[in-house]
């Protein structure tokens, strides 16, 4: 009878034993899942669900060295909604905001996997082309421009139309670190929006 209670108490500890290992294991998972989300949070944008500026300085010092070392060309579009305040003023925030979720959902439908579609704030976005130069990057920068310039929107009494204007630049004929690919697509956005709006201008060289 002794025997029997030893081993009935062996298994019974045993079976606790695992049982709690089971529990600390998918407490662990729990914990990475959480970590995981967290991570996400502080690399996207909370309205559109894009990426933010945080995320693209990381992966644009990855893609720059692989580009270098492939010897191939990035792309940098810098893109801005035209008359968005205009918008705001008349419409109201919200549908300011559904106005961005609109092209941030136009944006992630037309881009390839190896894009990088970014909100850098306000009514601007950011797409790095990797593989693209400026001249290919501006031909699908215009399939964008004009497919948003279709979508209409609902206003606050009547549906509307907008657009967004954009500059182009690139690695490694406009630099080779960020900021001055993101100097020289400012400079070109600045004259899209000079020449009217509603258009792309490639960097100078």
């Amino acid at each position: 009878m002794l025997v029997m209670r030893d081993i009935t108490q062996r298994r019974a500890a045993e079976d606790a034993l695992k049982s709690a290992n089971q529990q600390l294991i998918e407490r662990l998972a729990q914990i990475e899942q959480l970590q995981a989300a967290l991570r996400q949070q502080t690399l996207r944008d909370p309205l559109t669900g894009l990426f933010n500026r945080r995320y693209l300085d990381e992966t644009f010092a990855r893609e720059s060295r692989r580009a270098e070392r492939d010897n191939r060309p990035i792309a940098v579009a810098m893109i801005d909604l035209d008359n968005f305040k205009r918008i705001n003023d008349s419409h109201g925030h919200q549908v300011g905001d559904q106005v961005l979720q609109a092209l941030a959902r136009l944006l992630q439908r037309e881009c390839r996997a190896a894009d990088i579609v970014c909100r850098l704030g306000g009514e601007e976005f950011l797409v790095l082309l990797p593989g693209s130069d400026a001249e290919q990057a501006q031909l699908r920068v215009e399939h964008w421009r004009d497919s948003f310039s279709r979508l209409s929107h609902s206003g606050q009494e009547q549906r509307f139309h907008t657009s967004f204007s954009c500059g182009i630049a690139a690695l490694p004929r406009h630099g080779r670190t960020l900021a001055q690919l993101y100097h020289h697509a400012d400079k070109a956005l600045y004259q899209a929006k000079a020449a009217g709006k509603n258009c792309s201008v490639r960097a100078a060289v």
